[in-house]
């Protein structure tokens, strides 16, 4: 809760695809990240006077919310952490944030606001604790909580972990229950032994949060047992500088949904084709094919199969009037939907499923520019290029087609004039 100064546009992030299968639908999920016995090299700091300020900028409340990994302990007394290259990539997507907590650490430029709820050596029982009186006091619109490294670090009760997070999440979603909760899977740990309790530790985190979905709760999962590497763990324990910026890349995929908010208005009965933004890939199209959906290189000198297999009608949502459905040209009657995650194009069976499977939520492009399409039945879900196919994808996901890089910039689309009869 500090100084914040509103950001220019972001520039286009590089696209890196790999291969991606067909999957089942991924279970809704959320884990956390936590921190094992290591001595501070500062004292927690209270926050100023001075971030009461940030409130009246209108700066959207974050809460990172965990332990020295949440403080930004590298293991050589620095403290910025993740935290840092989150900020500096919020100010590129010219996003006005605001960070809360009752501890400052770190330091950097452009107004890097260093409050937070990152306490050295805490467990998740010392959340559960205090976390009501943070909640009240500082009242987060979003939470992005990493907890469980010290208990698995120290083999505290390991079985019971997760269970003690379950009463977390509880606590969290009672206190706040309007607020969005993020929360990742834990980083590895240098001990063997102790890296074997991360990974069944992590694998028990899917299941809880899809729980809590299915109740109606706001969490969201955040996959970044993934994104680092031993080698990005010197001491063993907390990520160095390029392993905290490889975290700040996933905290913010993650995070964008839910920053970027609103719809987009769409012209309805209009033929048009979606366009990819991912730099390198803006010569390819959403198109169908053998009933899939693909992208594909669509140009004036194209057929008219591919031209109008890559042109859609947009039409009121068969689930939601506030929302669309594309219709394919070639094949009318027939519409885009998900199903088992896979994008494709299929007649309607008369199910109120179909319905909500074929309808998609426009919002603005997670990228910054063009158009995001938001699952109506899978809100945080939305419609991804992936390897040439089309998938709906979560932010840090179970599935290839959820990885974090370049997500963005992947589920952005341009709405552009339907290259059917051109």
């Amino acid at each position: 809760m500090r100084h914040r100064i509103l950001a220019s546009q972001s520039s286009a992030a590089f696209r890196v695809s790999r291969r991606a299968r067909l999957f089942g639908a991924a279970a809704l999920g959320l884990l956390t990240v936590g921190l094992s016995g290591c001595s501070a090299p500062a004292p927690h700091l209270p926050a100023s006077a001075t971030s009461v300020q940030a409130q009246a900028l209108g700066g959207v409340k974050i809460m990172p919310l965990g332990d020295s990994i949440t403080f930004g302990y590298d293991g050589a007394n620095n403290t910025s952490g993740y935290r840092l290259g989150l900020w500096n990539r919020f100010l590129n997507d010219g996003l006005n944030i605001d960070f809360v907590g009752s501890l400052q650490s770190g330091s950097g430029p452009n107004n890097f606001d260093t409050d937070n709820e990152g306490h050295y050596g805490w467990r998740i029982n010392q959340l559960i604790d205090n976390i009501d009186g943070w909640l009240d006091t500082y009242q987060p619109q979003i939470i992005t909580l990493m907890i469980g490294t010290n208990d698995i670090n120290n083999n505290d009760d390991v079985a019971n972990a997760p269970a003690r997070l379950n009463t977390l999440i509880d606590k969290i979603t009672a206190r706040r229950p309007n607020a969005r909760l993020l929360v990742a899977s834990i980083t590895p740990l240098r001990d063997a032994a102790a890296n074997d309790r991360v990974r069944q530790y992590n694998a028990t985190i899917p299941g809880i949060v899809t729980a809590k979905v299915q109740a109606g709760k706001n969490v969201s999962y955040v996959n970044m047992a993934g994104a680092l590497t031993l080698a990005n763990i010197p001491d063993g324990i907390h990520p160095d500088a390029a392993g905290y910026d490889k975290m700040a890349v996933i905290w913010r995929n993650a995070l964008l949904p839910w920053l970027r908010t609103g719809t987009v208005s769409l012209p309805q009965d209009q033929v048009r084709s979606l366009q990819v933004t991912t730099p390198g890939y803006t010569n390819r199209f959403l198109r169908h094919q053998l009933g899939l959906g693909f992208t594909e290189i669509v140009n004036a000198g194209s057929g008219a199969l591919l031209k109008n297999d890559a042109s859609w009608k947009i039409v009121r949502g068969l689930a939601d009037a506030g929302c669309y459905s594309l219709e394919s040209v070639n094949y009318p009657g027939e519409y885009l939907r998900h199903y088992l995650s896979r994008v494709r194009k299929a007649r309607p069976d008369g199910s109120d499923t179909f319905r909500q499977d074929a309808t998609w939520c426009a919002r603005p492009g997670l990228s910054g520019s063009g158009v995001s399409f938001e699952s109506k039945n899978f809100p945080g879900r939305y419609l991804r290029h992936f390897s040439a196919e089309v998938w709906l994808t979560e932010n840090g996901g179970s599935l290839p087609s959820d990885a974090p890089g370049a997500f963005a910039e992947d589920t952005s689309w341009n709405v552009v004039a339907g290259w059917a009869g051109r």
